[in-house]
């Protein structure tokens, strides 16, 4: 059985030969750039086919049953800059507005975000739901996908991601005036809400069209822990269903959510979701210990499980990696749909040796299990 192979079926909940292993190997501010021989700014200002090999590379070094890129740049981006390498880093010009912005190659890149309002970001969000899935592919954004599916596709599950409901909202508006306008204006908020399902299903109409078959949906501000889960059911369960019976038929989907999920599982499960990633049980969520979603999911969608990426692979020792994937491992053992991953990106500061650890480790055991 192929990579790709084991790991369809396990998003099929059938029994497959081993359970699929797919850890976040990431992108900016991660480890893949640095795993293939980059520096952090490199990746920063690098072009689609740079990308496409930076994965590539990384890959031949951590070769999991997955690839899960982030995407590439717009052309225009490369067009309307100039990029000038300099001591450590990169300095990047806009043309035409003249801010210059650096890029250091060991230190993690913090992306300046300017607040709008809600009737700003409704204009921009409307212009930017225009696009077609064609005038997408052609804008180039999709060209790292297109590089790692025509070169490992029939191989390893490729894999693309939408951005989901609610971060672009938060983003472009503050954080703080998002959670005030969930409850002091939620009418001009769901019009924001429903122009990103607009956006995020064009975007998975052009990922179908270049082949990926597995698309995971970003939205991390939907737990229990940033709103209730009466706001949730009323206010953002709407789209949520709107966007997964709109997605491409012969897709799977995974909703790869942030913060406490427990009070909101049955809802999330019956959008018709093919996968769930929850974040790791980190700031006091045992609840999100692994075996706990799981008794909660009971077989009825896939899950990737919740490694700590942030602590453990970073600091555990051998012995301490070892213990948590066999636990992990055997919880997935009796599971349908189980792959063990992990409950965020790898961090650009995780020892390798580390990382090289939890793979073969897992790899081996996870044909004794």
């Amino acid at each position: 059985m192929s990579s790709k192979e084991r790991f369809e079926s396990a998003l099929r909940l059938e029994q497959s030969d081993y359970v699929p292993i797919a850890p976040h190997l990431g992108g900016y501010n991660c480890f893949s750039p640095i795993a293939a021989g980059y520096t952090l700014a490199d990746i920063c200002v690098a072009d689609s086919k740079k990308m496409a090999k930076m994965y590539l590379k990384c890959y031949e070094k951590y070769p999991a049953d997955w690839i899960y890129p982030i995407g590439g740049k717009d052309t225009r981006w490369f067009k309307e800059r100039s990029i000038l390498r300099v001591k450590e880093g990169y300095q990047v010009t806009d043309l035409k507005t003249g801010e210059k912005e650096f890029f250091s190659d060991w230190e993690e890149h913090r992306w300046v975000l300017k607040s709008f309002s809600l009737e700003e970001t409704l204009e921009m969000l409307e212009k930017e739901a225009e696009k077609t899935p064609e005038e997408i592919i052609k804008s180039g954004q999709l060209q790292v996908l297109e590089i790692l599916n025509e070169k490992k596709g029939k191989e390893i599950m490729v894999t693309g991601a939408i951005g989901g409901v609610t971060g672009r909202a938060a983003n472009l508006t503050g954080m703080e005036k998002y959670l005030l306008n969930l409850i002091e204006k939620p009418d001009i908020l769901q019009k924001l809400f429903q122009k990103m399902v607009d956006i995020s299903i064009a975007h998975a109409h052009a990922l179908h069209k270049i082949g990926i078959k597995f698309i995971s949906i970003c939205e991390y501000l939907s737990g229990a822990d940033v709103i209730s889960p009466e706001t949730y059911r009323k206010v953002i369960l709407p789209y949520h269903r709107q966007l997964l019976e709109r997605v491409p038929k012969g897709v799977y989907t995974c909703f790869e959510i942030g913060g406490n999920i427990i009070p909101i599982i049955e809802e999330i499960i019956a959008t018709g979701v093919s996968c769930i990633w929850p974040e790791m049980p980190l700031r006091g969520y045992d609840i999100l210990d692994i075996e706990n979603i799981v008794e909660h999911i009971k077989g009825r969608v896939a899950i990737i499980s919740n490694f700590d990426a942030v602590g453990l692979l970073i600091r555990g020792s051998k012995e301490e990696i070892e213990s948590e994937v066999k636990r992990m491992l055997k919880i997935g053992k009796n599971t349908p749909g189980f792959i063990l991953g992990t409950g965020c990106s790898i961090a650009w500061n995780t020892p390798q040796e580390n990382v090289e650890h939890f793979l073969n480790f897992a790899k081996k055991y996870r044909q004794e299990a």
